[in-house]
């Protein structure tokens, strides 16, 4: 985490200058770009994550497919592909949904002050996941995640329930479609 920058950005996402990544989640958090990816495959099944105990913040908690944060110069679309390999060995083209902004809190660890930049993916890969990334994945219907996060949403990190949420309340149609629309 400590040899990466990330991209400072203001409420609006222009970008004000870059931050080593560890810095950035220290203290009270540094207002960054940041990227939520949420990868279904054909059949419609949704791919979360258990992030490794290796990471910093919310270890051990289920997450959407993967999330990271864009480099100098990279787009959104593009940084989602990148690191859907890097985290997953995954190939798939990224629709960017919405964005929010929001800050929270692992205990006294860090915080995740970030604007964030939901993403969507179609890919019928089979993970080949990186584990100083990934603990283990699974793909679930809709139906199976509400049930998880109903039984203990407390497994879950802040961003993926905000996000959860979100998108079945305005992009319903993108959940539950096989496929990108033409």
């Amino acid at each position: 985490m400590s040899n990466i920058n990330v991209i400072l950005v203001d409420e609006n996402d222009t970008e004000i200058g870059e931050m080593n990544k560890l810095a950035a989640h220290l203290n009270q958090g540094t207002l960054h770009r940041a990227f939520s990816l949420h990868v279904k495959n054909s059949q419609g099944l949704i791919l979360l994550q258990r992030r490794s105990e290796k990471k910093l913040l919310w270890p051990r908690y289920w997450s959407n497919s993967c999330c990271s944060h864009p480099l100098s110069g990279e787009g959104i679309e593009a940084a989602g592909q990148r690191r859907l390999f890097e985290e997953l060995g995954m190939h798939g083209k990224c629709e960017r949904l919405y964005s929010f902004l929001y800050r929270e809190a692992y205990k006294n660890v860090g915080v995740e002050h970030e604007l964030c930049h939901v993403l969507l993916s179609v890919s019928d890969s089979r993970p080949a996941i990186n584990y100083d990334e990934v603990e283990e994945y699974r793909w679930l219907t809709i139906e199976e995640i509400d049930a998880m996060l109903e039984e203990n949403p407390s497994a879950f990190t802040p961003w993926f329930i905000m996000e959860w949420s979100h998108l079945k309340a305005y992009f319903p149609e993108k959940l539950t479609s096989p496929l990108f629309p033409s």
